[in-house]
């Protein structure tokens, strides 16, 4: 019974039931049969164990006879108790099904050993159980894809550098087909190349680019280095430029991008070169942009640098600005109308390679400040500001270059923290001819504050908190005076806001330093009556000396300056002798104070320039025009138009903050001719929607 039990283990067919009544025919008892019967199912004609034996069930009725004895046997128990067992046996099934499907995925163990069993099988003679196959040694490609290779720069070792070049190591069969002379089609001569990916598990004649692209993705997803080494031996020496259509370009961009992902730097350089020199016609600047993000990502700057001035120069003017044709395209024939589709797209191109270039700068840029390293971000920024003027031609907004400019204040306002605490003072300049920190301005933000000026503003409030937080870090009330013993020590620059009364002077400096209640605010117009100095990133602890007399040691940072708000005229009801005071006063003011750098005048844009704005025109114009006229050291001179959001019904900060009428327009500037002031620039604000807050910066 047993030898006939063994065989009839090894039977497969539907016919076991016939066969397991002949064999057991021979037995003593029919116990035996019937405990055969019950362990041994028949298969039914839907390839099935029967359900005749009741110690054989399916998966669902496990389950449900699983449940039911769950159920009998928390019949008796507390609700805990039945909570924890559904709970124990929901995670015994969540784990089984985990391991279920991680033994179906390429990367899970016992996978990868049937893959090498698989490749093992498929070796000859003494490379018989070697790990390493003869015609995929990823050890060898690797070597081979990063000979040659130097460190100075791209351009080194091209010559070499073809789309024939035979790898070190083939076999002997490859030899002698090339030998031979073979002319097979181009898709039997590439060699198979096997992957880890189940997706796209090898690399072959029939590949296509949306195979390489899931290859390549997987690849970077996964830190598969294989599969970035073959891929990149399959693109570089297996097809030629006409693969997939001329998409080869793109897959090399990409394969750089994870090869640089995986730190891989040397396949990404072949991968970068071969582009260069095979695909230039086909490189977009979006893949060009992500090859500089890549280079700062393993902290190759110079090549970053490299990249972004060759494949993402700046565009010449006049490139970028469009003309707006009079004639109708149903008027132009053939030619015509093709040169017009060429402009265009040449522009629309040119318009693209300015918004990566920019977008890549600040990368560069955000990269160097995060890594303590100012002079190098300092250079980019300029860069940032070189293109500034261009940018505008274009007619490009903050929401089409999208630079993040609250990240650059942010990384520069760390490098300026770094350098109050003292990490760069014992720093010369360095042989190579790098600035030194001297060279640097009182406050490296100011850098970003200035291409951010040079591009179109975006009015964010999170770009303009931290800008101030930066830029004021600590304000102080220092003294109120009415003549000119009265102003502290002449240790500093100072700025000044002048105008008439109930124009807005104290709503905008409390604006501008990003606080509520630093110059007092009120309805009741003539509020003012004092040149009020308020000192910015003064040294700590500043106020309690001022209120009690204390002596506080520390000094004032690099970036300290007075902001003076004088009082206003015009509206303000006060005396006449006190008004003709503050115009003494003021003239005095404008002519002895040697670190005064800006005055403000301030003029409401609703109305355009009153009688007293006249007046404070003329002054200045006489006074600061002689000075100018003596080569003496002048303050520049700015008009500032307050309350712009008045000239707008439901002004908002970002798509309506306020504008200001033609008319008023045409008389400011009028009346600023008259004045010798015309040279002036205009800026547009208000304290309620933030307009102007960068530029009055």
């Amino acid at each position: 019974i047993t030898l006939n039990i063994s065989q009839l283990l090894r039977r497969q067919s539907s016919d076991i039931i016939s066969i397991t009544a002949a064999t057991i025919a021979t037995a003593t008892t029919t116990s035996v049969t019937n405990s055969i019967l019950l362990l041994f199912p028949p298969i039914n004609s839907d390839g099935q164990r029967s359900s005749l034996s009741p110690l054989y069930q399916s998966p669902k009725s496990q389950e449900a006879t699983e449940s039911t004895t769950q159920s009998a046997a928390a019949a008796g128990t507390s609700k805990r108790a039945q909570r924890k067992a559904a709970q124990r046996a929901k995670k015994q099934r969540e784990q089984k099904t985990t391991q279920n499907t991680n033994k179906a995925t390429s990367q899970h163990p016992e996978a990868i050993i049937k893959r090498e069993k698989q490749q093992q099988q498929g070796q000859q003679g003494a490379n018989h159980g070697n790990n390493k196959r003869r015609n995929h040694n990823f050890a060898q490609r690797a070597e081979y894809l990063s000979e040659g290779i130097d460190n100075n720069g791209f351009q080194d070792n091209l010559d070499g550098l073809t789309l024939t070049t035979i790898p070190k190591h083939q076999d002997a069969d490859t030899n002698t087909d090339n030998s031979n002379g073979n002319n097979s089609d181009k898709a039997s001569n590439i060699q198979f190349h096997q992957l880890h990916s189940q997706r796209v598990s090898k690399l072959d004649g029939s590949t296509t680019a949306d195979d390489v692209v899931k290859a390549i993705k997987r690849a970077q997803n996964l830190h598969d280095e294989h599969d970035v080494v073959e891929i990149a031996h399959f693109l570089l020496e297996e097809v030629d430029q006409s693969f997939a259509y001329g998409y080869r370009g793109s897959l090399l961009s990409r394969l750089a991008v994870a090869s640089l992902h995986l730190q891989n730097y040397d396949v990404a350089k072949r991968c970068i070169i071969e582009r260069r020199i095979s695909h230039r016609s086909s490189m977009l600047p979006l893949e060009s942009a992500a090859i500089v993000r890549g280079l700062l990502r393993c902290h190759h700057s110079d090549e970053a640098w490299e990249v972004l001035e060759d494949e993402l120069s700046l565009p010449l003017e006049g490139s970028v600005q469009w003309e707006t044709n009079e004639r109708n395209k149903n008027d132009m024939n053939d030619d015509e109308l093709h040169l017009e589709d060429e402009a265009t797209r040449r522009r629309l191109e040119a318009r693209d390679r300015l918004i990566h270039r920019a977008r890549s700068i600040s990368s560069i840029a955000s990269r160097h400040f995060y890594e303590m390293e100012p002079t190098e971000g300092i250079r980019a920024v300029g860069k940032l500001k070189d293109m500034g003027g261009i940018v505008k031609e274009a007619g490009l907004t903050a929401e089409d270059v999208g630079i993040p400019w609250d990240r650059l204040v942010k990384g520069a306002a760390l490098c300026e923290s770094k350098r109050r605490d003292g990490k760069w003072d014992n720093v010369d300049e360095s042989d190579d001819g790098a600035e030194s920190p001297s060279s640097w301005p009182c406050n490296i933000v100011y850098t970003v504050l200035d291409a951010m000026i040079a591009f179109p503003s975006e009015n964010k409030d999170v770009t303009f908190e931290a800008l101030c937080n930066a830029l004021v870090r600590r304000t102080v009330f220092v003294t109120g005076a009415v003549d000119m013993e009265g102003c502290p020590e002449a240790d500093r620059g100072e700025v000044a806001f002048i105008g008439r009364s109930n124009v807005g002077k104290s709503s905008l400096v409390n604006m501008l330093t990003n606080r509520k209640s630093l110059a007092f605010t009120s309805k009741t117009p003539g509020k003012t009556q004092q040149f009020n100095y308020f000192a910015v990133n003064d040294k700590p602890e500043l106020a309690r000396q001022i209120r009690y007399g204390d002596d506080v040691p520390g000094e004032k940072d690099r970036d300290s300056f007075y902001i003076v708000d004088l009082p206003g005229f015009g509206f303000a009801k006060v005396t006449q002798q006190l008004r003709q005071q503050w115009s003494d006063f003021m003239d005095e003011y404008l002519q002895e104070r040697e670190t005064l750098q800006v005055v403000f005048h301030l003029i409401d844009a609703r109305h355009g320039p009153t009688d007293e704005d006249i007046k404070i025109m003329q002054k200045v114009g006489t006074i600061l025009g002689a000075k100018q006229q003596a080569k003496e050291h002048c303050a520049k001179y700015i008009i500032i138009l307050t309350k712009a959001d008045k000239n707008v019904k439901n002004a908002k900060s970002q798509s309506n903050p306020g504008k200001v009428s033609n008319k008023v327009k045409e008389k400011l500037i009028a009346t600023m001719k008259e004045n010798r002031v015309g040279y002036a620039p205009i800026v547009l604000t208000s304290s309620e929607t933030r307009l102007g807050r960068d530029e009055v910066w």
